[in-house]
């Protein structure tokens, strides 16, 4: 993790904008119609930098819905204030 962090801190270094580490999770989600639906969590880290914008989070279902929230200080807060009913 630490390497992580200083790999962001770096490409920031390098006149990069907004440089994230960016982790991907898969999820069975049951949308609003009863259907099955594959979800794929994108969850952006930013870096220590900016605190209270540190997390941010996309979702796309398998066909194709997208949907996102403000960023937030932590990972569970940032998954919280996704709008998940755009996939439905």
């Amino acid at each position: 993790m630490e390497e992580d962090i200083k790999a962001i801190e770096m490409l920031g270094k390098l006149e990069l904008r907004n440089p994230a580490l960016v982790r991907n999770y898969f999820a069975h989600r049951i949308a609003k119609s009863g259907l099955d639906q594959l979800v794929t969590i994108k969850i952006f880290d930013n870096g220590p930098s900016n605190p209270d914008s540190r997390f941010t989070c996309l979702v796309e279902s398998d066909d194709g819905k997208k949907a996102s929230g403000n960023s937030a200080n932590a990972i569970e807060a940032a998954l919280a204030i996704v709008h998940w009913h755009k996939l439905d």
